[in-house]
């Protein structure tokens, strides 16, 4: 049996003393670099990486990540006192909405528009329950149903609880969208 064996890798085999997987390795190599398919498919993959990092860097000069977890800070106080922020955020939901804005790796692109779907729910619930003060300069959550700034009806006071809850429940998906975002970013383009 051994005679037989020894008599099938000598078959196989390139050369003397060299192993059928040996030689299969040395041939798939040897196919793989006269394939120019290899060198496009290389160049594709770094030139998606390089669009992507140009892609991430303009995202995050328009939305620095100070300026995301300022505003969803903000939005856990019920209380916006920066009116830059919010129209920074609408300005990068804008952009997002350009066909340019999109990532060429798809899982970079589906994370951040599940960002962008958790930071847009978020903007539109602030839009609609946050109310300038009587200053002018800070948006408040709702200030009429607010206890500490009012002595709001047991329905009223129970429809802020709800609204509170799900302030918090926007603000928290959008912060965990953006770590993971910013992980996936960090772990695919080394940025």
């Amino acid at each position: 049996m051994a005679s037989y064996r020894g008599q099938a890798n000598s078959r196989w085999a390139g050369g003397p003393g060299e192993s059928m997987w040996e030689s299969l390795s040395s041939l798939g190599s040897t196919l793989l670099d006269k394939l120019p398919l290899v060198d496009v498919l290389l160049a594709r993959s770094k030139a998606r990486q390089e669009h992507d990092r140009a892609r991430f860097k303009e995202i995050d000069e328009m939305l620095p990540e100070a300026t995301v977890h300022c505003y969803i800070d903000d939005a856990i106080n019920h209380e916006f006192r920066d009116d830059n922020r919010p129209s920074e955020v609408d300005q990068y939901l804008e952009w997002t909405l350009l066909s340019g804005s999109q990532f060429m790796i798809g899982r970079l692109n589906r994370s951040r528009k599940a960002f962008d779907r958790s930071l847009n729910k978020l903007r539109n619930f602030c839009a609609l329950n946050f109310f300038p003060d009587h200053t002018g300069n800070r948006l408040l959550f709702r200030p009429d149903q607010n206890p500490r700034w009012s002595s709001p009806s047991q329905n009223d006071l129970r429809y802020f609880r709800e609204c509170e809850g799900e302030l918090d429940e926007n603000a928290r998906r959008s912060s965990l969208a953006y770590r993971a975002f910013r992980r996936l970013v960090k772990k695919t383009l080394y940025v």
